[in-house]
C-alpha cells in the first residue's frame, strides 16, 4: 500500500481508523490520547502510551465509475519528531514483518522442548544478528501465546465434543463446564463416568480430592475424586480440569460433583492444606469432617524427621512415632504416649514436633495407616 510504503520511510506508524467499502481513513498511531479505563483515576503520565494528538491523517475515497482509489484529504503535518531511519521503523507495529517461515520455525523448536531463550539464540544465529530482524522478541512471545491460545480452544472444542458424544450413548454420564459469562472463556470442567456415579453410591462414604496431579501440557491442574471400595482398591468417582485454584474454582466443582451425585455427602473428606480448598469444603461440604492426608502433613517435614530418626535410632524413635501415627490411641492416652516419647528423645521443642502435634485434629491422628495409605 502506497501510504504505508510512504509513512515507513518518513519515519512513522500508523493505524486504521474508520473504513467502509468505499472510504478508508487512516491516522498517524499517535493520533488522539489514551483513554484509561472506565472509573480509573487519570495519571498525570502514561508511561505505556506514545499518543500526544497527532493531527496527521489521510482520507481515501473509491469512484465507483473509474474504479480508482483517489486521496480525499491529506494532513502531512505532525506534531511529534519522525523517526526516517530504518533501525526504527522495521519495530513500528504498523512496519513489522515477521515472516510465516519464522513462526514455523519457533513453533518446530517448541514442540520438540527447545527453551524460549535457546530458540531466540538459535534464530539470532540464523539471521545473523538480531539487527536484521524486523519483529523483537515480545513479538515472538505473543506469537507463541496466541499459538497455545488457538491449540487450546481447539482442544477444549474437541474434548466438548467427545462429552456430548459419550452422554448420547450414556445418559447417566454427567458433565459440566463453567464459563467466564462475558467472554465465554472456560474455567473449569468436570466429568463423571455412569460407572463411576455408581461406585459412589456404593463406596462414597469416604473420599480423598487431590490436585498434585500438574504435568498435562496445558497446565490445568487434573483434580480427581477417589475413594475405596469393599477390596481396598482405589475408585475413582470423578475428575475435572481446573484454570486456577481459588476459592472460587473450588466451590463450583464441589458444588458440581455434589449435584452429579444427587446431592449426596461423603462422611469424610481427605485433602491437602490448601486454604482455599478448606474454605471451599465448608460451604459445600457443610455435613462431612474435613482431614488433610498424612502424607500432605508429614511431606513438609521429611528432612527434619530423618534427621530425628538418625540421631535417636537407639531409642527407636522412628517406630514409636509412626506407631502412634499409624496406630492411633483415644485422645488422653494417645496425649500420656505422645508426651512420654519426646520428652524421653528430648525432642518436645523441635518445629516438626510441635507443629505434627498442632494438627492433630486435621489428620494425622485420624484415620488408621491402612485407610490413608488407600485414600493416599
Amino acid at each position: 500500500m502506497f501510504y504505508r510504503d510512504y509513512a515507513r520511510l518518513a519515519g512513522f506508524s500508523l493505524r486504521t481508523a474508520r473504513t467502509s467499502k468505499e472510504t478508508n481513513h487512516w491516522v498517524c498511531s499517535r493520533e488522539g490520547w489514551h483513554e484509561g479505563k472506565r472509573g480509573e483515576e487519570p495519571h498525570k503520565t502514561e508511561k505505556g502510551s506514545k499518543r500526544c494528538g497527532c493531527p496527521a491523517y489521510v482520507k481515501v475515497k473509491h469512484d465507483k465509475k473509474q474504479g480508482l482509489w483517489y486521496f480525499d484529504h491529506v494532513q502531512q503535518a505532525h506534531n511529534h519528531k519522525l523517526e526516517p531511519s530504518h533501525r526504527m521503523t522495521r519495530y513500528m507495529h504498523a512496519h513489522k514483518n515477521m515472516e510465516e517461515g519464522i513462526c514455523d520455525i519457533f513453533n518446530i523448536m517448541t514442540r520438540n522442548g527447545v527453551l524460549h531463550q535457546a530458540a531466540f539464540n538459535v534464530m539470532t544465529d540464523l539471521y545473523d544478528g538480531r539487527h536484521m530482524w524486523g519483529f523483537t522478541e515480545k513479538d515472538i512471545k505473543n506469537m507463541k501465546a496466541e499459538k497455545v491460545r488457538e491449540e487450546r480452544d481447539d482442544d477444549l472444542n474437541k474434548l466438548l465434543q467427545f462429552f456430548r458424544k459419550c452422554k448420547e450413548n450414556n445418559e447417566h454420564f454427567y458433565w459440566d463446564v463453567d464459563a467466564e459469562p462475558k467472554t465465554g472463556v472456560v474455567r473449569n470442567i468436570f466429568w463423571s463416568h455412569a460407572s463411576q456415579r455408581a461406585e459412589y453410591r456404593d463406596f462414597g462414604d469416604v473420599i480423598t480430592f487431590d490436585t498434585t496431579h500438574k504435568t498435562n501440557s496445558r497446565r490445568m491442574p487434573l483434580a480427581m475424586f477417589v475413594g475405596a471400595n469393599n477390596n481396598l482398591k482405589n475408585v475413582t468417582f470423578g475428575q475435572a480440569l481446573i484454570g486456577d485454584e481459588s476459592t472460587g474454582s473450588f466451590r463450583w466443582l464441589f458444588d458440581t460433583f455434589k449435584s452429579c451425585m444427587g446431592g449426596r455427602q461423603p462422611h469424610v473428606i481427605l485433602t491437602d492444606e490448601d486454604p482455599a480448598m478448606r474454605q471451599a469444603i465448608k460451604v459445600v461440604f457443610d455435613k462431612t469432617h474435613h482431614r488433610n492426608c498424612r502424607w500432605h502433613i508429614l511431606r513438609p517435614w521429611e528432612f527434619e524427621l530423618d534427621q530425628l530418626y538418625t540421631q535417636h535410632k537407639d531409642m527407636k524413635l522412628k517406630e514409636k512415632l509412626e506407631s502412634l501415627i499409624n496406630y492411633p490411641l483415644g485422645p488422653t492416652q494417645l496425649e500420656v504416649e505422645w508426651n512420654r516419647l519426646v520428652d524421653e528423645c528430648g525432642i518436645a521443642e523441635h518445629p516438626a514436633i510441635k507443629a505434627l502435634w498442632g494438627k492433630k485434629g486435621r489428620g494425622v491422628f485420624q484415620l488408621t495407616s491402612r485407610g490413608c495409605t488407600v485414600a493416599e
